[in-house]
């Protein structure tokens, strides 16, 4: 049995068996001749080719299928049966001949697409979160766990829980989900009553009855008709966006602004009997539309916030409503940045008699500072709102004009004085006028030496949220050396003005 095994072996291995060829690789032989040819004959012409891969398909000449299959495709690029039969992946549009292949163009897409967001992130000056880029406005809400809502709001655990169980949120009130009917019906909940928004615009036009509606940036309080009071609500939370750029910070919660229907209204708030309302101790209301009232104390709790009024019913006024709502809000951030917490906790202790120098004595960022951010937002902006066609630095060149008109910048030393009264009225407008002129050369001219103090400045306003103590000295330091640095460019200065 060995031998005979060993004999057939040999015979195997030697091509023949008693002296002729072995008939399985004849026949082998013959049929890839028979293919090459076929093959030949196929070439380009679709149908033919099929009928030639179906061929060696029924022979398991799996390989020749193959090759056949590659032929069509030169054909019919798009063809999903050979594709598939040839283990080939679709994906973006494409086909990729092995999943090694598709791996390959998915990490390059991916690295591409990540080179491409970090591109666009620089751009939009965004930071990464989490493996994510967002905007730096969002990283203080991320960062102590608040998500969006979906009208855009951020939102505790426990607000996303009471939104996921059918309660509502109408402005800053929670309706139960047994009353969610009624605001899918268009009503509005005032005190325990459910009126029609023309109700409830009536309701809401009282001091102290106000609309309390929560922004993006701010929270307004307005006697306005709801309509309007969100127009002014979209001007502040714009003007948000330069206040940042001035400070270099974003603020956690959303400052109130109060914005008032009619300066009969604006006039009756701003006397503010005893115990009530905003009287400002400066006196500053009188100057335009707009000031912050630093002796709004309501319940013993100071409220301290920027006021302005929107009286629709005048065409001047009307027009310079946005303006006045801007500048209430620059005043409210400005606030919420250097908010004087001993002298608020010390006119909550023990009333009004002390608190006004104390008020304004602790503050740290200079007046010509304050009311130039106030005013940049309301004066020296890009106006996006314009017609095709006008001017959207129209508030710029107009203020520039003003202050021309009376007398010029004058000495930068007595605009750092900052001494505002509105017993000279003129003078303070000019110096009001002059500081928003200070920031907008600041923050959009290019003059390096003041862009560094500027840079130096949102680092101190950054620190002094962080640490308070450290934070006021650095603080102190930047607004001195911002000062010398506009003093020392006040040539590119007036060019950045035309002055």
């Amino acid at each position: 049995m060995t031998m005979f095994f060993s004999l057939f072996l040999t015979l195997c291995c030697s091509g023949s068996v008693h002296g002729s060829p072995v008939p399985v690789l004849a026949v082998s032989a013959r049929v890839q001749d028979d293919f090459r040819a076929r093959l030949k004959a196929a070439r380009g012409d679709a149908e033919a080719l099929w009928k030639l891969a179906n061929w060696c398909e029924a022979r398991d000449m799996l390989k020749e299928r193959d090759t056949t299959l590659t032929a069509l495709l030169r054909v019919t690029p798009d063809d999903e049966k050979a594709r598939g039969l040839l283990g080939h992946v679709r994906f973006d549009g494409q086909w990729f001949t092995s999943e090694q292949r598709l791996e390959s163009y998915k990490k390059k897409k991916d690295k591409e697409r990540r080179a491409e967001e970090a591109r666009v992130a620089k751009e939009k000056g965004w930071v990464r979160h989490e493996g994510q880029w967002v905007d730096p406005a969002d990283l203080i809400f991320l960062e102590r766990g608040l998500t969006r809502a979906e009208d855009g709001t951020w939102v505790t655990a426990e607000e996303r829980e009471k939104l996921a169980a059918g309660w509502v949120r109408q402005d800053t009130l929670w309706i139960r989900p047994d009353e969610r009917e009624q605001v899918d019906q268009g009503l509005w909940k005032c005190g325990e009553e459910w009126l029609s928004l023309e109700d409830a615009n009536a309701y809401h036009r009282q001091l102290d009855s106000w609309w309390r509606i929560p922004g993006e940036r701010f929270e307004l309080w307005s006697t306005c008709d709801r309509d309007l009071a969100q127009k002014a609500l979209l001007h502040m939370d714009i003007a948000y966006r330069d206040l940042a750029r001035i400070f270099g910070v974003h603020l956690i919660e959303r400052p109130v602004v109060l914005v008032l229907r009619s300066p009969a209204q604006y006039a009756e708030f701003s006397r503010g009997e005893e115990g009530s309302f905003g009287k400002n101790m400066l006196g500053l209301d009188s100057l335009s539309g707009a000031y912050f009232a630093d002796l709004w104390v309501k319940d013993g709790k100071f409220v301290g916030a920027g006021v302005a009024f929107w009286n629709r019913d005048d065409p001047t006024e009307d027009r310079f409503g946005s303006l006045w709502a801007r500048h209430a809000a620059g005043q409210s951030f400005v606030e919420a940045i250097d908010s004087s917490p001993e002298a608020r906790a010390k006119l909550e202790a023990e009333g009004r008699m002390s608190f006004a120098q104390a008020f304004w004595g602790e503050k740290l960022v200079p007046g010509w500072l304050r009311w130039g951010a106030a005013t940049y937002v309301e004066r020296y902006f890009v106006d996006g709102f314009v017609a095709p066609g006008e001017d959207p630095l129209w508030t710029r060149k107009w203020s520039i004009e003003n202050i021309q008109r009376l007398g010029g910048l004058g000495e930068l030393d007595d605009l750092f004085d900052f001494r505002i009264s509105p017993d000279d009225r003129d003078e303070s407008l000019r110096l009001m006028n002059a500081s928003g002129l200070l920031v907008a050369f600041m923050i959009d001219g290019d003059c390096a030496p003041v862009k560094k103090a500027h840079n130096r400045l949102t680092s101190a306003v950054e620190l002094l949220a962080k640490d308070p103590k450290k934070g006021r000295s650095a603080l102190e330091k930047a607004t001195k050396g911002l000062e010398k640095a506009l003093a020392k460019n006040r040539k590119a200065l007036l060019s950045f003005a035309g002055l």
